[in-house]
């Protein structure tokens, strides 16, 4: 009897232990298990969040790019306009340059009100005359600009987009001599200059587009500009 009692006990010892390796092991293979699930969870995750980030980027990569194109094509369109004012119109501002008051007022006021980063648009004729709008700071308020024989050759800027007493006039002022102007009046196409400061009062840098404008017989009478900035 206490032959098989030890036995019996020793039976039942190799029965737990194995019991115990056995479920030691599936235990083990488990956490295995979840560990490799775990591990390529978080890397089909990483994937994820990485193509997500990706299209994020391009989307709005294309987004910047969409609102440059915009943001550049704004004076293109702003000359274009007056362009066709003046053909449509039959204007010849190199005559007088009064034509173009209303023209370029309204495509500023009206028309481009809203493209709040135009601050410029005009007119510079081959004879060295000017005539232009510019915005306040991003407002709705224009400022004119003048230099013809009403203002003795002066570039005169004013309050309003009117004649009146002028708040600042500028002497010896040449369109021709202006890096929008100057390579425009040599290759006769649309260009867009480099960064400038202009020669008003405030002094802003600004980047403009110019356009070539020729009369019936095809000769240059003067160029429009752009400004944004």
């Amino acid at each position: 009897k206490i032959i098989f009692s030890v036995a019996t006990e020793f039976d039942l010892a190799h029965e737990i232990s194995l019991r115990f390796a056995v479920s030691f092991a599936l235990a083990a293979l488990l956490c295995i298990a979840l560990w490799i699930s775990s591990v390529l969870q978080l890397r089909n995750q990483e994937k994820v969040l990485l193509s997500l980030g990706e299209k994020v980027m391009a989307a709005e990569a294309l987004d910047v790019q969409r609102h440059l194109i915009e943001f550049l094509y704004i004076p293109e369109q702003s000359n274009r306009i007056v362009s066709g004012l003046i053909e449509t119109m039959q204007l010849k501002p190199a005559s007088d340059l009064a034509m173009l008051d209303a023209p370029l007022r309204n495509t500023f006021k009206q028309t481009l009100a809203d493209k709040t980063a135009l601050s410029v648009i005009g007119f510079g004729s081959e004879t060295g005359r000017f005539i232009g709008f510019r915005r306040e700071d991003q407002s709705q308020v224009f400022n004119l600009l003048l230099q013809d024989d009403r203002t003795q050759n002066a570039l005169n800027i004013y309050p309003g987009d009117q004649l009146s007493t002028p708040t600042a006039s500028i002497q010896n002022y040449d369109p021709r001599t202006r890096p929008w102007y100057q390579p425009v009046a040599e290759k006769k196409v649309m260009l867009w200059s480099d960064i400038y400061s202009n020669l008003d009062e405030k002094k802003a840098v600004t980047i403009s587009n110019s356009l070539p404008v020729f009369n019936n017989q095809q000769q240059l009478i003067g160029v429009l500009v752009s400004d944004i900035r």
